[in-house]
């Protein structure tokens, strides 16, 4: 997916698949990256922003889990 991505670095599809797989890894950190590149490509989709705000919560970074939903409202 990586290669692919290097293609295609704004292909929302994959991103989506990375950041998923990282999260189901716990690779919390990891996955966050990729869901902020989705957010900078889609700022309103609520999926994206909820995920954000979940994996901040986990990584015990409540200022950011809270913006997150913010921005979600």
């Amino acid at each position: 997916l990586d290669t692919v991505l290097s293609i295609n670095p704004d292909d929302k599809s994959i991103l989506e698949q990375l950041a998923m797989h990282y999260y189901r890894e716990t690779d919390y950190r990891r996955s966050l990256e990729y869901y902020n590149r989705l957010v900078d490509l889609e700022p309103n989709k609520i999926e994206y922003l909820y995920q954000q705000s979940s994996i901040h919560f986990f990584l015990g970074e409540f200022r950011e889990a809270l913006e997150a939903c913010e921005r979600a409202l």
